[in-house]
């Protein structure tokens, strides 16, 4: 899709060619941060919502387009196959949906967003340089502003939780949270020392919001993924055979965690220490009810879950429902049933398994995208994010499993030609 420029046409014509597989998602970052749809508990404006989904549908719209235009879409579906199979699983859905319509709504809204991340994922990770570009920090750094210049002249400096552009804490603390990840995964490889410090005023801005937002989840995942940075970075420089063991170690380790809590909730979460760690109230603000709930709704359908009509199947048996269920895991499961959770899975896999293939540069280049898969891991079992394909966890999520999979098949080619050489010094 983007084809090399005319060496006579304007630069400003280059550059609109070059930044166009960029906006869609981009538009959907900040739409995510604006929205008022499922996340806040207030009332709705509603002309406010129809524009914010109208520029999502045209994002939706703009991506697909893009990326169907692509000359190389072949290579581009078939290393993204999980994702495509969870969308057919999806449209299969829509049959025993409720409401058909809105189901085929959030098809829509799943196969928009997927284009708007493979498209940015195929611009992005046209060479190594481009992948640790500033390009994070610009957009979260811009909502990050935003935030404070709304917190300070609209909202004010009152006790409690400080909120995002969307009147939602939680919405301001995903936003921090990745500033902070885009910010110390790139600080590193800066030249110049005028860079640091003012990548390290967004960094210092996006931890003050982040405490100020009050989210425990958001804070213990942000300090999960910067020690999983360190700890990966430290043992880039093992061989192939031995980092490949701890990765896959570690891996097992975060997978039992998750088994575990998941297994264990209620006890775990009714725990004095636990409750005191997170500073939630014993019920954890309510969360204890929903999780109770959704696992009751998962008992009537455990394979194929509800669907993925949002929650009208389920308000047509009058049962209790909510938007979402707090839980990545849970909600999932009650929407996609055990299928679409299995699914899920096999896209972690699949990008997660190519991991322990990489050298130690192309390593390092996704370093910042792996602790990022792994601490989104632990952050939905608290957060829906899987379900939500509008939201922007989901976004980055899928972009960074992705980015994974795209560098596994350079380090293959890669592989395959130094194995060639090897051989021919050996034939010698």
């Amino acid at each position: 899709m983007i084809t090399k420029s005319n060496k006579h046409a304007p630069h400003t014509a280059r550059l609109n060619i070059k930044i166009l597989p960029l906006i869609p998602i981009t538009v959907l970052l900040v739409c995510s941060s604006l929205s008022r749809n499922n996340l806040v508990h207030s009332p709705v404006n509603e002309i406010y919502q129809l524009t914010i989904s109208a520029l999502e549908y045209s994002a939706y719209t703009l991506a697909t387009l893009l990326l169907l235009l692509e000359r190389n879409i072949l290579p581009t579906v078939i290393r993204n196959w999980p994702f495509w199979i969870l969308g057919s699983y999806i449209f299969l859905s829509i049959s025993w949906s409720i409401d058909r319509q809105v189901a085929a709504l959030n098809l829509v809204q799943y196969i928009g967003a997927g284009s708007s991340v493979f498209l940015a994922t195929q611009y992005l990770a046209s060479s190594r340089s481009k992948i640790s570009s500033y390009y994070w920090i610009a957009v979260f750094a811009t909502i990050i502003v935003a935030s404070l210049a709304k917190i300070i002249l609209i909202d004010g400096i009152q006790p409690g939780r400080l909120r995002g552009l969307n009147g939602d804490p939680t919405t301001l603390s995903v936003d921090c949270m990745f500033s902070l990840w885009a910010c110390l995964a790139t600080i590193p490889r800066m030249q110049t020392t005028e860079t640091r410090i003012l990548v390290g005023a967004i960094a210092g801005l996006s931890g003050i919001l982040l405490i100020g937002s009050k989210s425990a989840t958001a804070l213990i995942t942000t300090v999960i993924i910067s020690t999983l940075g360190a700890f990966l970075y430290s043992i880039s420089r093992m061989s192939h055979h031995r980092r490949a063991n701890v990765i896959l170690l570690l891996l097992f380790m975060t997978a039992i965690f998750i088994l575990t809590v998941m297994v264990s909730f209620e006890s775990l979460v009714s725990s004095e220490l636990i409750t005191e760690l997170f500073g939630k109230s014993p019920t954890y603000s309510g969360r204890l009810a929903i999780w109770r709930e959704a696992l009751s709704l998962i008992d009537q359908r455990p394979v194929f879950g509800w669907g993925f009509d949002y929650t009208h199947s389920i308000e047509s048996q009058n049962l209790l429902w909510h938007n979402h269920y707090h839980n990545g895991y849970l909600d999932m499961i009650v929407r996609g049933g055990i299928i679409g959770l299995l699914f899920i899975v096999i896209m972690y896999t699949h990008a997660l398994t190519h991991v322990r293939k990489f050298d130690t540069e192309t390593f390092r280049d996704r370093l910042a995208y792996l602790t990022l898969v792994l601490g989104i891991l632990i952050y939905s079992l608290t957060e829906t994010t899987f379900s939500l394909w509008e939201n922007k966890v989901w976004l980055v999520l899928l972009f960074s499993l992705s980015v994974l999979t795209i560098s596994n098949r350079r380090q293959s080619a890669h592989s395959n030609s130094r194995r060639k050489r090897r051989r021919k010094f050996r034939e010698q």
